[in-house]
Order: C-alpha cells, then structure tokens, then sequence
C-alpha cells in the first residue's frame, strides 16, 4: 500500500487538523496566550504532518473496523433481512411521536409556561413597540405575537399563550425526530439503532431542555433534520417523474429552515453550489442530479422571497449586519489589547471610528458580544476601503493575534476537550446561565404579561442544577456526548469514510453541515443552541448510513 494514497488522504488530511486544533485549545486554555514565533510554528506544523502521515499506514485498520462495525448492525448477506421491528413506518411515527412529547412533558409542566431564555424578551419587545426587526428571524417573532396575542384574546392570559407556544415548538421537534426514525424503518433500519435513537430523544437531557427553550434554534433544528434525511432519501431512491415524498419534504423542510434562522439560507447556499458543481462537470450524472438541482432552485427562491415578503408584510427594518463581522470585531479588539502602544494613529483612528475605547478595553477571548455591543458598522459604510486595508495591514503586522482570536472565539467548536463554552455567560450572581440557559427575567416578562409557574417545582430544581451548574461535565465518558467539540469531528470522521470508501454521493448532504459550520464558526460564541442541530442530525445521518441499501453505497455514476 502507498504511504499516500486518494483512499487515505481523507485520514491524513484529518489526523493533521486534530493535531492543529488540540494542541492550539491545549495551549490557549493553559496559556491565555500563543505566541507564533517561527520555532513555534515550525515545530507545531511538524507535529500535525507527523501525525497526518502516521495516520496513513493504519487507515486500513480503521476502515476494516468501521467496516465490522457496521457488519454488526447490517447482516453482510444483502439477500438476508435485517432484525427490524416488523411494523410498518407509519406506525414507527405514531408512536414514537407520541413517546418524544410525552417524555419531554414533564420538563414543559416543571418550566411552565417554557423556558423564555436566550432571545425570548427581545422579540417581545420588538412586539410590543410594533418595530419588528430582522435581526431575528420575522417569522418566529410573529409565530410569538400570533401565540402571546391568542392567549390573551381567549384566556386574557399571555401566559397561557406562550404555553401554547411551547406545545407547538414541543409538536413540532417530536414530530421531525418520528419522521427521521419513521424514515430510517422505510430504509430497513436495525431495530437496535431505533431503540437507541429513540432512547436518546426521549432522555437525553439537551432535547428536553431545547424542547421547551423559546427559541427560533429548535424550529430550525427541526426542519434541518428533515431536510437532511428527506435529502437522503432522495439520493437512495430517486424516481423520475412527479415529486416523490422525499422530494416534497425535501422542498418544505429546506423552505421553513431559511425563514427560521437568518444564517439557513447561506448554509443551503452551500448545498445548492454543491449540487451545481456536480451539474457542471459531472458529466455522467447530470440527468440525475438535473431535478435535486431544480428543487434546491426552487428552495432558494420560495425562502428568500419568502423572507422578503414576511418583512414588507410586517413592516420589519434591516437588523445591524455586526454580528457577521464577529470575527474581525474580535481579531482587532485582540490586536488593539496586546500592542495598542504600537498602533500607528491612522490604524488607532480607524479602530476607534469603528469600535468604542469601551467595546475594545471589555474584549473578552470567548464571546464577541462585549465589542459587537459598541461596534458602528456605519463606519466601515462610510469608509469600507479603509476599514479593509486596516483590517489587512494589521493581519500582516500581527498574524498570530488574528489566529488566536479566532481560536479562542471558536474553542468549543474546534478543541474537542474544551470546557470553557459551559461557562461563556456565567456571571457568578445569576442562576440559569450555563451551558444550558434557563435565566428567567421576572420584571422584563413581566411587562409582556408573562409569569413562571412551575407544576413540578421539585423537578425543575433538579434541572436548574443540571443547568446552572453544568453538571454534565462531571459525568465520566459521556460528558463528551454533551461537549459541542466531538459533534465536530464526530462529523469529519463520518464524511471521511464516505471519501475513504468513494460514497461521494452519500457526501452530499454534509455541504449543508459545512455550510452550516462555517456560518457558527464565524459568529458571535459557542452556544448550545448553535451546534444542537449538529447534535440531533448527525446520529440519524450515521444510523442511515449503516442501514441503506447496499446499492445506494456504491459510486455507480459519479463523475
């Protein structure tokens, strides 16, 4: 075997990567600080090629037992049925929908009338000035007018309204997690990867809680499952003619995860340029990538007039576009931090036009909401060249600051043993704000007419411990289950046997993973609420995966 072969790259390219990141998390967590000093960089990038080309000669041995892995959960004889449950697929979906919602009921009853952390009292106050903004999605804000407004009509309780909210975001969750199990029983699932999906949906403490978390996050984790196994679906069967029910769902799903989360339609952009890519030089495939591609068209068009027409109709303004600029925000607070005495006056002038002495002086490494609070993005507007030949002179002067401020801002993401993302928003004087949040703000509801009653007090101060406390990090082994770093390379590794085994098709549906991925990465902090998605999709992804029809495996037609 070839030390370097196109079936090992994937392990290399991997392995070198893993290096990169756990070594750089290490240091930033140990030292605060890296400094990129040539013998530093040199010996750092030694280390990663080593353990890249290591990686090599035993990636047959990790193939041979992924490939084992799945000889145990897929009978080798495709003739021979697999130990399915022996129900049908509607079945599945009835009962399992039912046993999703009536496991997380109990959680609903104890934070009743839902847990209104996160951005929950800004929306309000955006319904109640009558000045929706499109800083968050347009159609969750008017989703919770629609259902504080039915509250108060009927019961002349808003309170009641949002409860009725809560049980419309806990439908709809439970709902996605029975069409993804109802659509691995069409696929002759094993019954061993059901119950355990299952099993985890049901208790798994972060479905609970994102359950009844007011959030935009859980309807888009929702629809991102479905557009996901829809689009799974598609590539496993594909059927000429009229719109099959994959492709149906495929559609839908995909159109109500855009309106759901503003950054969804750059993640589907990344699919679509994907499946275009494979239309322009996949010559062999054209025909059958022609109607996904006409699909994924359609899906860009509906959800973006769709967002257009749901702000014209609610008289929504242009939300501040900062938040896209995290990253930079925190590369020149960190810049200014560590070497302000060295910044010529033109670069401290322009830092300042655009960042407050406030902002820049409360930088913090691991969340960029100190220093977006005060940025003007009017400045960079009025004078965009000059913001840009700043931001590149100062990269030049100091590349290694640039580098450690991305790092540190997206240490949960990248470094898989980190711990600093459960304690991001903690305060020391406020309860609610871990890893989980569950903060309830009582005189800011209070004013939009909402009030806590807990039917399960002894429950839910359990929860608030689990929460607060972040006691998931004291469980032996399964603590890395709950850590946002391992659904990053858990999703890497799955993607690289797909490439070590030339599945290139069954890659597809990780364009909209990455596109997803590169949207966090660049964005504010690393929160539950951001990688849940990649939580809740990514285990369904790899128990299809090992239970498709053999045939759908195979590089048949790829270009």
């Amino acid at each position: 075997m070839k030390l370097f072969s196109k079936r090992t790259i994937s392990f290399s390219v991997l392995a070198f990567l893993f290096a990169f990141f756990t070594i750089t998390g290490y240091s930033l967590a140990k030292q605060g600080n890296i400094i990129w000093s040539l013998s530093y960089t040199l010996l750092l990038l030694s280390v990663c090629l080593a353990a890249g080309i290591l990686v090599c000669p035993v990636s047959r041995l990790l193939y041979s037992l992924v490939c084992r892995f799945q000889s145990a959960i897929i009978p080798p004889n495709p003739f021979r049925k697999a130990k399915t449950l022996g129900c049908s697929s509607r079945k599945v979906f009835l009962v399992s929908f039912a046993l999703f919602f009536l496991a997380w009921l109990p959680c609903f009853l104890a934070y009743f009338p839902g847990i209104c952390a996160y951005d929950t009292t800004i929306q309000l106050g955006y319904i109640a000035r009558n000045a929706i903004s499109e800083h968050h999605p347009v159609i969750h804000t008017l989703l919770l007018d629609a259902f504080t407004s039915l509250g108060t009509a009927l019961f002349q309780n808003a309170t009641i309204g949002m409860a009725l909210y809560t049980v419309c975001q806990m439908l709809t969750l439970a709902a996605s997690f029975a069409a993804a199990l109802s659509t691995l029983q069409h696929f002759h699932c094993r019954r061993l990867w059901i119950f355990l999906l299952g099993l985890s949906g049901m208790f798994f403490p972060f479905h609970m809680y994102m359950s009844v978390s007011v959030t935009k996050d859980t309807f888009f984790t929702a629809f991102l499952v479905l557009t996901v196994l829809c689009l799974y679906g598609m590539l496993a069967e594909p059927k000429a003619g009229r719109l099959s029910l994959f492709e149906a769902g495929f559609f839908l799903s995909a159109t109500l995860m855009i309106l759901f989360r503003n950054n969804g339609i750059y993640a589907f952009a990344v699919l679509f340029g994907c499946v275009l890519l494979i239309l322009l030089f996949g010559r062999r495939c054209r025909k059958e990538y022609r109607k996904l591609f006409l699909i994924s068209f359609a899906v860009l068009v509906v959800g973006y007039s769709s967002l257009r027409i749901l702000s014209a109709c609610a008289g929504a303004v242009q939300g501040d576009r900062r938040e896209m600029l995290s990253v930079p925000m925190q590369q020149l607070a960190r810049t200014y931090s560590y070497h302000k005495e060295e910044l010529s006056p033109a670069d401290l002038e322009m830092l300042h036009a655009c960042i407050s002495e406030e902002g820049l002086a409360s930088y913090r490494p691991d969340i960029a909401d100190p220093v977006k609070r005060t940025f003007n993005t009017s400045a960079i507007l009025k004078a965009p060249g000059q913001f840009v030949s700043t931001y590149i002179g100062l990269f030049f002067q100091y590349p290694g600051d640039y580098i450690n401020a991305f790092l540190a801002l997206n240490a949960g993401y990248l470094y898989p043993w980190d711990t600093t993302h459960a304690y991001i928003n903690t305060s020391g004087k406020e309860s609610g704000l871990g890893y989980v949040q569950t903060r309830w703000l009582s005189d800011e509801l209070a004013a939009y007419g909402l009030e806590a009653h807990s039917f399960l007090p002894g429950l839910k101060n359990v929860l608030e411990a689990f929460a607060t406390d972040n006691s998931y990090l004291n469980i032996p082994v399964l603590r890395y289950l709950f850590m946002p770093g391992i659904w990053l390379w858990g999703a890497l590794v799955t993607a690289a046997v797909l490439v070590y085994r030339k599945a290139w098709r069954l890659l597809l549906p990780f364009s909209l993973l990455a596109g997803y991925y590169v949207t966090i990465v660049l964005g504010p902090t690393v929160q539950l609420r951001y990688v849940y998605p990649i939580m809740i999709a990514l285990p369904f992804i790899i128990a299809f995966l090992c239970s498709v029809p053999s045939k759908a495996t195979e590089n048949k037609k790829e270009a």
